[in-house]
């Protein structure tokens, strides 16, 4: 991601996290200031809230080489401007890719054949070839450690958009293997993280250990969450990639 013209002043950025899949930028626009960029890559932009109890805007995605100042046609009202009196902010996740990993059909049997619910949390806002994109919020002290349990399919990053406090949970056995029981998770650590924080976790073979077809990845692909702050949202941005 670059401006195509010297308004340097109008913005700034900084990396969050990158590996060879995924770079995760964090960008102020200023008020009242359009900047346009152009994109080397496959690139989501996802305006961040600043009132955490305004739904989140819905993320844009710009195809390698689409200018990100031109009003997409697929989202005619979402653009690279701010019009507010205030400095705004986006999450920009760049896919560092030119193609993906894996074909829609791989991905429907990655989701098909998921021992648990791989609905992973929140609301699915956009998907394409490329990725599938979360809004994550829990509720102060929400969510529950038996009924959240997911499995991840694919690679994921997710951005704490504010100081966050999660406990996560691991189940003890599968869930075929004890039905009905009520308690069936254990709690696998306590997680905190500031804001503009980033976890990545490179899931691989659709949540199953390295060449197993029945073996679970547990906790790093199964686990559920729990907002561990009584006073606060938890809030995230998501991304998987195909």
């Amino acid at each position: 991601m670059s401006p195509s013209s010297p308004q340097k002043s109008c913005y700034s950025s900084r990396i969050l996290h990158e590996n060879p899949r995924l770079r995760v930028i964090e960008v102020q626009l200023s008020p009242s200031r359009t900047t346009p960029f152009s994109h080397a890559n496959p690139t989501v932009r996802w305006r961040v809230a600043a009132d955490g109890d305004v739904a989140a805007p819905r993320p844009v995605f710009y195809n390698a080489g689409e200018d990100a100042a031109t009003p997409n046609q697929r989202y005619p009202n979402e653009h690279n401007s701010n019009n507010n009196q205030e400095p705004s902010r986006e999450i920009v996740f760049e896919i560092l890719q030119s193609r993906p990993q894996h074909t829609e059909e791989e991905v429907k049997r990655m989701l098909a054949r998921a021992v648990y619910s791989t609905h992973i949390g929140g609301k699915m806002v956009l998907e394409n070839e490329f990725c599938r994109l979360w809004d994550f919020q829990i509720p102060p002290g929400g969510g529950h450690r038996s009924n959240d349990l997911h499995q991840h399919v694919l690679p994921y990053a997710f951005v704490f958009l504010q100081h966050g406090r999660l406990r996560v949970y691991k189940p003890r056995l599968l869930r075929e293997e004890k039905p009905g029981e009520e308690d069936d998770t254990e709690l696998v650590c306590l997680m905190e993280r500031q804001s503009g924080e980033v976890i990545w976790s490179s899931i691989s073979n659709g949540g199953f250990e390295e060449d197993s077809e029945i073996k679970l990845s547990i906790p790093k692909a199964v686990h559920s969450v729990e907002n561990d702050c009584t006073d606060s949202k938890f809030r995230e941005y998501m991304i998987e990639l195909k």
